[in-house]
């Protein structure tokens, strides 16, 4: 496999199975989650520190880079943790010839399972030590089975498990797929890529009818295929740990852009409140110094009026101050007095 698929097939957890082996008797540290992604940072003897990291609905690989997780855990993650943090993890394995893990953990003298589905949608399911379910990353309903808190954990079946049962003749006859192809890919769990290498193989066009297909040297050319000691973890840890930093670094930067772009409009607030205080404290000057400047007038004024109110109503004061060229207008119930100044 020279690049990566976009998804891992049953036949690349089967190669995967071998390099996970360096896993086993490895102590959880800690859990994280990231929405789909779910990493347990594993520390193991000898080695180091570890993470394999849960890629929904594609991906499960070891990796020594940590990228960057949230702060505050998701449910799921909360859950795993309660279960998982400081035990240890004693085996992984393939169910049946699915794409589907089972990883088995110990913690005082318990067991529990962390069942990782690599198929639809994808999903990770705790479960304790009779397949009981704890609780799942999603609850789903399928028409033979249910992912739910409480309920057993009951696996997908593939009809043909080529690990148990080699002999195709009978599925090659049966088989509604139109070509072996398709038929190697989806009904054998080979995916597209390596289906299309077992045509080529054999020498035979990808779009045979699978019903023509020799059923024994298909068989020898599988058999051949699952004891080929294929190291791909390094490849999908290369591939996918550079995608994950370009998409960190992708984030940030639009976290950037967006955080420049509230500054700024703050910023911009701030100077139309500065300039708008700026332009009442001018007005508000001006007056000042128009009152001042004509402090006698006004007293002279006021002093009237304060004088007339003890003689006369506000309706004869009005009458009396009509045509005077000050005073623009009297509210007594405000107390207020308009005047006009040049």
């Amino acid at each position: 496999m020279e690049k990566i698929p976009k998804e891992l097939s049953a036949l690349d957890l089967y190669y995967l199975l071998k390099e996970f082996s360096i896993l086993q008797n490895s102590k959880v540290e800690n859990i994280y989650q990231k929405d789909n992604i779910l990493i347990l940072q594993l520390y193991i003897k000898g080695q180091g520190k570890r993470f394999l990291k849960i890629s929904l609905p594609n991906f499960i690989y070891i990796t020594s880079f940590k990228e960057e997780m949230p702060v505050k855990p998701q449910q799921f993650c909360t859950i795993t943790r309660k279960y998982l943090r400081n035990a240890i993890l004693q085996n992984i394995e393939q169910i049946g010839f699915e794409r589907v893990l089972r990883i088995e953990f110990s913690k005082k003298d318990q067991s529990y399972f962390l069942i990782c589905e690599l198929f639809s949608n994808g999903n990770i399911i705790l479960c304790n030590k009779d397949m009981k379910i704890i609780y799942p990353m999603t609850h789903q309903t399928w028409k033979d089975r249910i992912i739910k808190s409480g309920k057993d954990y009951i696996p997908p079946e593939r009809k043909i498990n080529i690990i148990n049962d080699p002999n195709l003749s009978e599925e090659l006859r049966k088989t509604m797929m139109d070509s072996i192809v398709t038929f190697l890919a989806k009904e054998v769990g080979f995916g597209g890529i390596y289906a299309e290498i077992i045509c080529s193989e054999m020498g035979i066009p990808k779009e045979s009818r699978p019903k023509e297909v020799d059923p024994y040297r298909l068989a020898k050319i599988l058999k051949d295929l699952l004891d080929k000691d294929m190291k791909i973890n390094s490849l999908l840890d290369k591939k996918l740990t550079e995608r994950a930093i370009l998409e960190e670094k992708e984030v940030k930067e639009k976290e950037h852009i967006e955080n420049k772009s509230k500054t700024e409009k703050i910023l911009e607030m701030q100077k139309a409140t500065i300039e708008k205080q700026e332009q009442i404290i001018d007005e508000c000057n001006k007056k000042g110094d128009l009152i001042y400047q004509n402090y006698n007038k006004v007293q002279t004024v006021i002093d009237a009026i304060n004088k007339a109110k003890k003689e006369m109503t506000w309706t004869d004061i009005k009458k009396k101050l009509k045509d005077n060229n000050i005073i623009r207008s009297i509210d007594e119930k405000k107390g207020r007095l308009i005047l006009k100044i040049d």
